[in-house]
């Protein structure tokens, strides 16, 4: 317990950022081969999110009954929600303040208890002969680039939602024998503990310090234990409706192509360092110029083999139009510079 209370009073510790990446460094385009499909595929996705987050300004909304434009919109718009069909049959007048808390309790507790729901089970997107969840979201798309023979997904997940989860995609699996849906939970060991402004335990009614989930960084376990040769990382809130899906499925592929294409390329630098056949300036020009790694030192055998005889990542980034959340840039480590993302807490601004 002392270790997490040391770590938070040291604060973050921000990263030597060189610079931003431009389109000097990205792999702007690239041909898409089905190849990796001869490869083993997995989509691996983050589902142990509750959907409590989602629903704040209804939660606010009850609690304080004010009129804001998210909640103005919320009932101009209501109809437009794929869970609409289950709620409209109830005699709601929406501009009434009496039932507008009806409707917000109808959603979040009575009769859709979305409020407890994971993401995973909320109805996202409506069509004409199905309300899909994300969990149907991500197995269409498995459907469109993984390996048809045998698409597999897994998924982690929350112990509370165990049975919820398992009775949802027997159902949606029904009929698909193609398809492999595993999954697993985040392990204890990578919970934090909660503390309050001063860096004080917070501590439960028995007695017990209170330890909360990590976050998707703590998933890393999860995905260590995964056995496959390609695995597609995709968070399950990240989904759109199938009439949009069509560049996703594109750049999916893309990836898979590339990171193949690449580490064929690796796969035959390892081959001829193991062999004793292999010229460094050839390896130390690739490390630069497809992996964006510059070593500061000279380049040895061994040290090359650390670069190359690992898992590779390759990320699919968008433009930054001002939007939060992390962004590619070029880092400093020490004795070599590469590209990462980085969330805006690991940067000193």
């Amino acid at each position: 317990m002392n270790e997490y209370i040391r770590k938070f009073k040291q604060g973050t510790q921000f990263i030597n950022i060189v610079g931003p990446v431009t389109k000097n460094e990205l792999t702007d385009d690239h041909k898409i081969s089905d190849e990796y499909l001869k490869k083993d595929c997995l989509k691996f996705v983050p589902a142990s999110g509750a959907a409590t987050r989602m629903f704040r300004d209804l939660y606010v909304y009850l609690n304080h009954q004010k009129e804001t434009d998210f909640i103005k919109k919320f009932f101009g718009q209501l109809e437009n929600f794929s869970f609409y069909e289950e709620i409209k049959g109830a005699d709601f007048d929406r501009n009434r303040l009496g039932d507008r808390v009806e409707i917000i309790n109808c959603i979040l507790r009575d009769k859709l208890n979305y409020g407890k729901l994971p993401k995973a089970l909320i109805k996202m997107h409506a069509y004409d002969d199905l309300f899909a969840t994300p969990i149907d979201e991500h197995i269409y798309e498995g459907e469109q680039y993984l390996n048809p023979d045998h698409i597999r997904i897994h998924f982690t997940i929350s112990k509370e939602h165990e049975d919820l989860f398992n009775d949802y995609v027997l159902e949606a699996t029904k009929g698909k024998d193609n398809i492999e849906i595993t999954y697993s939970f985040q392990k204890e060991e990578t919970n934090t503990l909660a503390v309050d402004m001063d860096n004080e335990p917070i501590i439960k009614e028995d007695g017990q310090p209170l330890f909360r989930p990590g976050g998707h960084g703590a998933l890393i376990e999860n995905l260590n234990d995964l056995d496959a040769d390609i695995i597609f990382i995709k968070n399950i809130d990240n989904v759109c409706h199938r009439s949009k899906v069509k560049d996703t499925i594109k750049y999916k592929k893309k990836l898979a192509s590339i990171g193949l294409d690449v580490k064929k390329q690796i796969d035959k630098h390892i081959k001829g360092l193991l062999s004793n056949d292999y010229d460094l300036d050839e390896v130390n020009d690739f490390l630069k110029e497809t992996l964006n790694i510059y070593y500061m030192n000279e380049l040895t055998r061994d040290r090359a083999l650390t670069f190359l005889n690992r898992p590779l990542k390759v990320c699919g980034v968008v433009k930054n139009q001002g939007e939060p959340g992390g962004g590619p840039f070029i880092v400093n480590n020490g004795e070599y510079t590469d590209l990462q993302i980085c969330e805006t807490s690991e940067i000193d601004l």
